[in-house]
């Protein structure tokens, strides 16, 4: 995890994982997020696509955040590629039938 695991509160500030659970204010933002999405009318759901490059380490550490925190996602995809046929985009693409938003660390 490249983006939920930190949280930069300034230059000087950082949070990180900690103890295997993120940064409050992620989770707390995606606890926020669940909640509202939960009120549509329409099914919406969020998913985390993390690329994780031929790391095991990065892998696993992924899997056991999400896990202690108890991330209130429907779904974790993970990719070995950044873009392509096995990139973020498809992967999403290819697990969600219908319309979806991606959202993307920019």
């Amino acid at each position: 995890m490249q983006v939920l695991d930190v949280d930069r509160h300034s230059k000087f500030k950082v949070d990180r994982i900690d103890d295997g659970f993120l940064p409050h204010r992620h989770l707390e933002t995606l606890t926020s997020l669940h909640h509202r999405c939960s009120q549509s009318k329409v099914p919406i759901h969020i998913i985390i696509c993390s690329h994780v490059e031929r790391s095991e380490k990065n892998l696993q550490a992924l899997l056991d955040c999400a896990e202690r925190s108890r991330l209130p996602v429907s779904l974790i995809l993970v990719t070995v590629e950044r873009t392509g046929v096995q990139g973020k985009f498809a992967a999403i693409r290819d697990a969600v039938k219908g319309q979806f938003c991606l959202f993307d660390d920019i």
